[in-house]
């Protein structure tokens, strides 16, 4: 015999090469996964691929279990070279599996977002309760010339904010004096929001002007 110590060192070898096709083959990995990401060549049956790399995933860990129960129990390095072999294998399907569903579950979350941001002014959802906080001081600081406001709306389209509430005045203001008063206010609302237009409705207070604590003309 001329190799009396070096039979059993066959399966240290084979477990060298089998560790360089591994490495071999996450660098073929490496190489096609670039070259998908830069082809403009389809993906054809992308889905049944994904089934069929779950199914191959489950079966390959349950055999390197196996394997390296046995490699353990045999103190053999070519069946824990060949465990390992299918453990990598076990790792780059679910890798791209996981890294298909995130990137699928990102795109998804991106296209809600952006399906109910598009579809909500359709149903003339309201601004936000931001923008309708800087509405409402505005409107406050005026307070002191006119009576009340009520049935503030807001809605959006597109860029556009569109604003509309009722305004109630003494009864005795007259209409250039309303008028002045929600131009400061439109003025106001604009340069607070931009891309605004608001439509005041003026209405007459119904109590008599000496029970009310409205100052006349606008302020300074």
């Amino acid at each position: 015999n001329n190799h009396p110590y070096g039979h059993d060192k066959v399966e240290n070898v084979s477990g060298v090469l089998e560790g360089l096709l591994i490495v071999l083959a996450s660098g073929m990995i490496i190489f096609e996964s670039i070259k998908k990401i830069t082809s403009k060549e389809p993906i054809e049956s992308a889905g049944l691929g994904f089934i069929v790399m779950f199914i191959s995933s489950l079966v390959n860990f349950v055999v390197s279990k196996y394997l390296y129960k046995v490699a353990k129990e045999e103190h053999s390095i070519a069946i824990e070279a060949d465990a390992l072999h299918l453990k990598a294998d076990v790792f780059t399907s679910l890798g791209v599996g996981i890294g298909l569903i995130v990137i699928a579950i990102f795109i998804l979350k991106e296209a809600w977002e952006l399906i109910t941001s598009a579809f909500s002014p359709l149903l003339d959802t309201k601004l936000s309760d931001e923008e309708i906080e800087k509405i409402e001081t505005v409107l406050s600081d005026y307070k002191d010339v006119y009576f009340d406001y009520h049935e503030l709306r807001t809605r959006r389209a597109g860029k556009t904010k569109h604003i509309d509430l009722h305004m109630t005045f003494c009864s005795d203001t007259t209409v250039k004096e309303a008028h002045d008063l929600c131009d400061k206010i439109e003025v106001a609302v604009e340069e607070a929001l931009k891309f605004t237009q608001i439509l005041i409705h003026t209405e007459p207070c119904l109590k008599k002007c000496s029970d009310c604590n409205i100052e006349k003309g606008l302020k300074s």
